[in-house]
């Protein structure tokens, strides 16, 4: 479906006093034109599509030369459709432009991240599944034209609208795609899962809002647990990295044993944190700038002495957490945290 692009023209020269809020985007068949990353006008034909505030469209409706817009062969909520002899002054046409960037302007992009591992920068719609698509439609009440967020998981934030609010098979037009940075260090944690499940919970919790980057979950000689629920784990790290507005999910890898993970070839700063009497020192002294880390938290009852001693023998530096015992997830979140903060302070 082609679009006028005479219209097009004239469009553009009136949005010109907005260089860095106005992007186009072919879609509908035509081309529209994004105000902040919100669709606000478009050219379907010869048509002008232009979306308006609720208060406004009986009143608009009621003159001549505008239509709703039935795209979707029924009237689409706050869209109408300017026909060409409502438009033929340069006035008439940045009238309607003004109203596009009003409805723009009072849709509050508050940032509510969705998480959807198979979109990617290529995609032009995307359907959520039939699970997501019950929550956005009848729980958050979403509907046609509000906007949304999601992330891939792998450093993209999509901008989105929905063009189609059904409970069973929600579908968003990506309106615009951007690469947003990681932190530049790698941060990888081994450690020993806890006795009880809600304690390594709240590790993965909060190690992911303070930002790290993998997870593995070791079996040491001293560990009461010896089996996780990996899928569960998963849920958590995704639902602490859309609370924490991150467009970088952490990798968990599978539970592995102590033995098996320290024969690994590992680069960067090698450190493991435990409580015996030796020669230590703490981890915020150590701790370089903008490299990988590897750190390895022990369980309830430490690491064993032979597995201190194979990590040394691996390269591994015994580091202190401060001066006090801490609990398994506690001392992950204390090594967590002491990455990031000197990180964020360089």
């Amino acid at each position: 479906m082609a679009f006028n692009e005479l219209l097009a023209i004239r469009v553009r020269t009136s949005v010109a006093l907005f260089p860095e809020e106005f992007t186009e985007k072919k879609m509908f068949g035509g081309l529209v034109f994004l105000y902040n990353g919100k669709m606000t006008i478009g050219i379907v034909k010869e048509k002008l599509a232009v979306r308006v505030i609720s208060s406004k469209m009986g009143e608009l409706l009621a003159k001549e030369n505008i239509q709703p817009m039935d795209f979707t062969k029924k009237a689409m909520k706050e869209f109408l459709y300017v026909l060409p002899d409502a438009i033929k002054t340069e006035e008439q046409l940045q009238f309607f432009i003004e109203l596009g960037i009003e409805h723009a302007k009072t849709k509050r992009n508050l940032m509510q991240l969705f998480y959807s591992p198979d979109i990617n920068s290529e995609s032009k719609q995307y359907n959520f599944s039939k699970e997501e698509s019950k929550h956005i439609v009848r729980v958050l009440r979403k509907k046609e034209g509000d906007i949304l967020n999601i992330t891939n998981g792998k450093g993209i934030l999509f901008t989105v609208e929905i063009t189609i609010a059904d409970a069973k098979n929600c579908l968003v037009q990506i309106n615009t795609t951007k690469q947003i940075e990681n932190h530049d260090y790698n941060l990888h944690i081994a450690i020993a899962p806890t006795k009880m499940n809600d304690r390594m919970e709240w590790f993965l919790e909060k190690a992911t809002e303070i930002g790290i980057d993998e997870i593995t979950p070791i079996f040491c000689d001293n560990s009461e647990r010896k089996v996780i629920k990996k899928e569960r784990f998963d849920k958590i790290i995704q639902s602490a990295m859309k609370q924490s507005l991150q467009m970088q999910l952490p990798k968990l890898n599978e539970a592995v044993s102590f033995k098996e993970f320290i024969n690994q070839d590992f680069t960067g700063q090698l450190f493991i944190a435990h409580c015996e009497e030796q020669e230590k020192t703490q981890l915020h002294s150590q701790v370089t700038p903008k490299v990988n880390y590897t750190i390895l938290i022990g369980p309830e009852g430490d690491f064993s002495t032979n597995e201190i001693k194979l990590a040394m023998s691996n390269g591994f530096a015994p580091v202190a957490l401060g001066n006090t015992r801490l609990r398994t997830e506690t001392a992950g979140i204390a090594a967590c945290h002491t990455v990031a903060l000197l990180n964020t302070s360089n």
